[in-house]
């Protein structure tokens, strides 16, 4: 009875149904309410009589002061025979929220998991399975798009994982988790096999590209995997650097023999001497 009695109030403050049309309304004492029908099978019934492929206003809601401005709920798909329910929002005196959605309740509600707002899109007896469940663009251009699997495109309409961008990504930081075994400080265990670096100037010759690592051809069709990427170039990285101190090694060597005959030189020169 109370929302009954505020549509009732709102239908007397200004509530514009469809005009030019004949209505049959039903306002009885007690029991439904009918507005373009006179058997209504709900406490509120509204039906709108058809207008022929235009974009049909059942209600709008505007306030005195702000005539201009207005919330309506209408078939948004303008074509006879179909109706797609559509909520639209009009404002044009400032850049302020057209349309607001809220939930609020006590601080002492303000626990647990559950979230306040819930946007929920589904089949008749179950989770959808294949159509996207929301997008969000601006007439009718697609600008993100969440599948049936809870993926979210941002840019593209299908996307294939989690967050599928089709564009650049600004971030201040980007983690990325893996397990300690798959990390590769294996490369430094005393019985790791260290390809030599004529083994390496062979393959780099033969592939042109360093071991293990995708193709120019391959990264351009697939992409890179960035967890599985930072851990390619990290173990090429330490292979190097295994590498270098082998280098360092050989070359320290060699200058402490260089040094050794040197001073046997000078040695035999002083005993000419």
């Amino acid at each position: 009875m109370i929302l009954k009695s505020i549509f009732m109030t709102a239908v007397a403050s200004g509530i514009l149904l469809s005009q030019g049309h004949a209505q049959t309304n039903i306002f009885p004492a007690t029991g439904n309410v009918g507005i373009g029908m006179t058997n209504p099978v709900y406490q509120i019934d509204v039906r709108k009589a058809a207008e022929n492929n235009l974009w049909e206003k059942i209600v709008q809601y505007t306030v005195s002061d702000a005539p201009n401005e207005s919330l309506t709920i209408a078939n948004g798909t303008a074509i006879n025979g179909r109706f797609i329910p559509w909520i639209q929002a009009s404002r044009i005196y400032s850049d302020d929220f057209a349309l607001g959605i809220g939930a609020s309740v006590p601080e002492t509600s303000d626990v647990g998991t559950m979230p306040m707002v819930r946007f929920d899109a589904r089949r008749s007896a179950g989770p959808l399975v294949n159509r996207p469940l929301f997008s969000w663009g601006s007439y009718e251009s697609n600008y993100m798009t969440m599948n049936a699997k809870g993926s979210l495109g941002i840019g593209t309409d299908n996307p294939q994982q989690k967050l599928s961008v089709k564009g650049k990504i600004q971030a201040e930081e980007i983690k990325v988790t893996t397990t300690a075994t798959e990390w590769p400080d294996y490369v430094f265990d005393e019985d790791y096999p260290l390809n030599s670096l004529k083994e390496l100037e062979t393959f780099v010759k033969t592939n042109k590209h360093l071991p293990e690592m995708p193709t120019a051809n391959e990264v351009e069709q697939n992409g890179i995997q960035l967890g599985e990427m930072i851990k390619k170039l990290l173990k090429n990285n330490e292979e190097l650097t295994l590498h270098v101190i082998s280098l360092q090694k050989q070359i320290l060597e060699m200058k402490a023999e260089i040094d050794k005959k040197n001073e046997k030189k000078i040695d035999h020169k002083r005993c000419l001497l």
